[in-house]
């Protein structure tokens, strides 16, 4: 049995598509490296990054079946699903095949894998959007750390150079060890640990007391509704909410 192995990036993702395409020899399994466990019985071929054939991909999907469609692409990468490369390369076969509409063509099990993981992903990007709470460090940075199912740096650091256009930041996914910091209209990603030793501002204290105390004094104990809570915003974010710690 073939096993191909691919570096786990988008561009190492779209690789494999590539190759999957052009290969006569069609692979039993296909799985990115941090995934990949060795056995016995499979013969294991490395599909090294070409950001040449990466971008081919790209291209087609973009001109073929258009930029939103690219846009679910890179969601359903982002999901992290251990046999995303199968379920994207299954999707771009058919659609291909029938062209841009295919999308709305949910009742295909090829289709619905595809927009499930790219739904996922846009569904929990946009509840840590309006979840993201930034504080005000020691040395003027704005900090904002959050942890999520699906890898989504890429989509809220876009979001936040856009509304935060005139400040330092940065977010911080302390489930990946990865962060984005922005500083005069530009971004970029890296490592970050984890426990990084943060220090807040005196004022960003002062503020988060205050907004603790304002939080409590205002609730209504007999209306409260946590069912309705944790449906709104899922009570795996909570430890990252002022008012709640």
């Amino acid at each position: 049995m073939i096993v191909w192995v691919y570096e786990d990036s988008f561009e190492g993702l779209m690789t494999v598509v590539y190759a999957w395409f052009y290969s006569k020899e069609k692979p039993y399994r296909m799985v990115a490296e941090q995934h990949f466990q060795q056995d016995l019985l499979s013969n294991i071929k490395y599909i090294m990054t070409d950001s040449y054939q990466a971008q081919k991909v790209t291209d087609a999907v973009e001109n073929k079946l258009g930029k939103d469609t690219l846009e679910l692409l890179i969601k359903a990468y982002l999901s992290e699903d251990i046999n995303i490369a199968n379920i994207i390369i299954q999707f771009l076969d058919y659609a291909f095949k029938k062209g841009a509409t295919v999308v709305n063509h949910l009742s295909d099990p090829r289709v619905a894998a595809f927009i499930g993981r790219s739904t996922a992903v846009s569904r929990e990007s946009h509840k840590l959007i309006g979840m993201v709470r930034f504080a005000e460090l020691s040395n003027g940075i704005l900090y904002a750390a959050y942890d999520s199912t699906y890898n989504q740096v890429v989509i809220l650091a876009p979001h936040f150079a856009q509304r935060l256009g005139n400040q330092v930041w940065v977010i911080h996914d302390t489930k990946r060890g990865i962060g984005a910091f922005y500083q005069k209209g530009q971004w970029h990603m890296g490592e970050m640990p984890e426990n990084i030793g943060i220090q807040l501002s005196k004022d960003e204290t002062l503020f988060q007391n205050l907004w603790k105390k304002y939080y409590k004094h205002i609730a209504i104990e007999e209306r409260k509704n946590h069912n309705l809570r944790r449906q709104n915003m899922p009570k795996k974010y909570w430890h990252f909410l002022t008012e709640l710690q």
